[in-house]
């Protein structure tokens, strides 16, 4: 990926469908010299007395926490002898919340977990601790849809050119440059998507009394306005070679991405996320959310510049 990448954190709650660590991780771990910390987040016990009181129960809570613990060190023992910086992390507590924290106290520079669109009956959009986490993690968050899977033959870079408040220019290059950069690594092609549309068309020939013919220029303006600036982010990106294709569709990215994704069979959309004044704990914007509930495809999101995260890193390192 073009930026460094010095630890990767991983989100893992495989254990009753025996699940393996995504080898993307451990190939990106590889590739960058970066550290790997693969965390599991266990229900706390419940807090009333009986609980409490209880020195069985509590010992039998905390030795299938160790139990989890062993399991992962085992997943975690083919990459150490790779010489990899490997470590399991138990944590209790809810899942977002503490990876999150995670990701805060590790100072990770990528977040990779796992959603498989199987187990909702649309096989779209993405499971309720997969979105808080795309909405509150600082860092990309890579959510794949089978983690056996390492390398996206066909990935799409999802361009915000527009303006007003969701609009966040500084995305533009980073989401390009990582989108290139997965493209060479896997041999495959890269699109650059974006789509306009001239605000307010329909009421240009009636009310504002334009012509047809200034509409249409009009039109084919914000057309080439678009063009320009995708061109000029293609040009002043650094893609390690890689030459990539340019949708520019008139149109609601809410619709347009999510079809182009199926026609085209696009396995991995890196995008933006945007949080509209900066302010700790808003969602993101209303485009964003409405094209991840539509996808099929593992999604990297990256967040702007700027950005507040709402969960705060815990005062106690964890298990």
């Amino acid at each position: 990926m073009a930026a460094a990448i010095k630890t990767i954190v991983v989100g893992f709650n495989g254990f009753e469908r025996g699940e393996t660590l995504p080898r993307l991780a451990t190939l990106l771990a590889e590739e960058h010299g970066a550290a790997l910390r693969v965390v599991h987040v266990a229900p706390e016990p419940p807090k009333d007395s009986w609980w409490r009181s209880n020195d069985e129960a509590i010992a039998a809570y905390q030795a299938e926490l160790e139990a989890k613990r062993g399991r992962l060190e085992q997943l975690l023992a083919t990459p150490e002898k790779h010489g990899l910086d490997a470590t399991a992390v138990i944590r209790t507590g809810t899942p977002h919340v503490e990876i999150v924290r995670e990701v805060l106290e590790a100072d990770a520079d990528l977040l990779l977990v796992a959603d498989e669109p199987m187990r909702r009956r649309s096989g779209r959009g993405f499971a309720t601790v997969t979105m808080k986490l795309l909405r509150t993690c600082p860092c990309p968050v890579l959510a794949k849809r089978d983690p056996r899977k390492y390398r996206h033959r066909s990935i799409l870079a999802a361009l915000d050119l527009g303006v007003g408040p969701d609009h966040a220019p500084e995305q533009n290059r980073e989401i390009l440059e990582l989108a290139a950069s997965l493209t060479k690594r896997a041999d495959g092609t890269l699109t650059v998507f974006h789509a306009w549309y001239l605000w307010g068309e329909h009421l240009m020939s009636g009310r504002a009394g334009m012509s047809v013919d200034e509409v249409h220029q009009l039109v084919e303006n914000t057309r080439l306005e678009r063009e320009r600036a995708a061109q000029a982010i293609i040009d002043n990106s650094d893609l390690a070679g890689v030459e990539p294709g340019l949708e520019l569709v008139k149109g609601e990215a809410r619709q347009l991405l999510p079809e182009l994704v199926d026609r085209d069979k696009i396995d991995l959309v890196v995008m933006g996320t945007v949080c509209r004044t900066g302010l700790k704990g808003l969602l993101m914007g209303n485009t964003a959310e409405r094209i991840l509930n539509e996808l099929s495809c593992s999604v990297l999101a990256i967040k702007p510049a700027g950005f507040q995260c709402p969960i705060e890193a815990s005062s106690e390192q964890q298990h």
